[in-house]
């Protein structure tokens, strides 16, 4: 379980410059091999702006969610604003967020906690031991929506200006 964007740029030519199949006539006859090698660097070029795109909005998003995590301060131990990373990334995909237990906890809020198998719940909070019998309900602090309703303008933009048709 985790929160986390993912990220996936799909490109609709590749493979359509891989395999051009041209046959030219007359005098331009033999340079079908040129162009087809043409076609095949360019479907390269594209895989690798496929994968700058995809670089470029993982870390987009991963700044989003932390600044929304610091604007909300919901930062107590740092455990869950350094956890926030590329978790997964593959050919033209990644996953960004977290695998924190207790994020959705944080973006969501919860109920208050009591103890189940014991008599008192222990926990550490700002490097002090605590015991109680109670721990009261926690506010939601949606990070990780504040960050997605950043990102998604990101994107389009993003996309309009530097995809274009190529996706």
């Amino acid at each position: 379980m985790g929160y986390y964007h993912e990220v996936e740029v799909n490109l609709k030519n590749e493979a359509t410059f891989r395999k051009l199949d041209i046959n030219l006539p007359g005098k331009l006859k033999g340079l079908e091999e040129d162009i087809d090698e043409l076609g095949i660097e360019l479907a390269d070029a594209l895989v690798d702006f496929r994968d700058l795109a995809v670089d470029d909005l993982s870390e987009t998003s991963k700044a989003y969610q932390k600044n929304a995590l610091s604007d909300l301060n919901a930062i107590r131990s740092q455990n869950l604003l350094h956890s926030i990373n590329v978790m997964d990334k593959s050919t033209g995909f990644a996953r960004i967020g977290t695998d924190v237990e207790y994020a959705q906890y944080v973006n969501e809020g919860r109920g208050p906690v009591l103890p189940i198998h014991a008599k008192a719940l222990h926990y550490f909070s700002n490097g002090m031991e605590i015991f109680s019998q109670r721990s009261g309900p926690a506010d939601p602090r949606p990070y990780f929506e504040n960050a997605s309703n950043k990102f998604e303008p990101y994107v389009d933009k993003f996309s309009d200006t530097y995809l274009g048709d190529l996706v």
